[in-house]
């Protein structure tokens, strides 16, 4: 009788012990869960904000309103602070995106400033519009990729987090079940 009674103490103590491990896997992988979430809305954010510099480039090259230019510098300033604090949310096998991310943005910016801008109510601007708008829409295009790629890379990490916390979590009731019922048997 002893003996059983030990028995079912250390199969209790060794349930308990594996329990609270698998709780621990499982509280992890909330954790990634919740950080993931917040990578993939900055990743999206810092796709937004890409498209909002390359809009008002647009807006100032069409309509001739510099008033568009009241607003750009705060889009190209998201950009770069966006994709900075996701470089932190993210592995470093993605933070080369983070840098073409930031490489693009920079270069349609200077593009804009130092080619386009100048020639806005100058004669050669029409010109000035056809030679740099396919470079203009390339760099814009592919920084928005490489942001929502850095978004899908998130959700593709946080739905990994997921599977291992539904394993932890099923792997926890199997264990629990099995050592009760081992327990009532002895």
């Amino acid at each position: 009788r002893i003996v059983t009674i030990a028995v079912s103490s250390l199969l209790a103590l060794a349930m308990c012990i594996v329990l609270e491990t698998l709780l621990g896997t499982v509280e992890t992988s909330v954790g990634e869960m919740q950080r993931g979430e917040q990578a993939i809305r900055d990743g999206l954010a810092v796709a937004t904000a890409v498209r909002e510099q390359y809009i008002h480039q647009a807006h100032m090259l069409i309509e001739h309103n510099p008033g568009h230019m009241d607003h750009y510098p705060k889009w190209v300033e998201r950009v770069r602070a966006g994709a900075n604090a996701l470089r932190s949310q993210l592995p470093e096998s993605e933070h080369w995106r983070v840098d073409a991310v930031l490489r693009d943005s920079l270069a349609l910016d200077q593009l804009f400033r130092t080619q386009l801008l100048p020639a806005l109510g100058r004669p050669e601007f029409e010109t000035a519009v056809r030679e740099h708008h396919h470079e203009m829409e390339e760099l814009s295009a592919d920084a928005v990729a490489q942001a929502d790629a850095l978004a899908r890379s998130a959700e593709a990490s946080m739905a990994h987090e997921h599977h291992r916390a539904i394993r932890a979590s099923r792997l926890g009731l199997l264990t629990g079940a099995t050592c009760m019922l081992l327990v009532v048997l002895l």
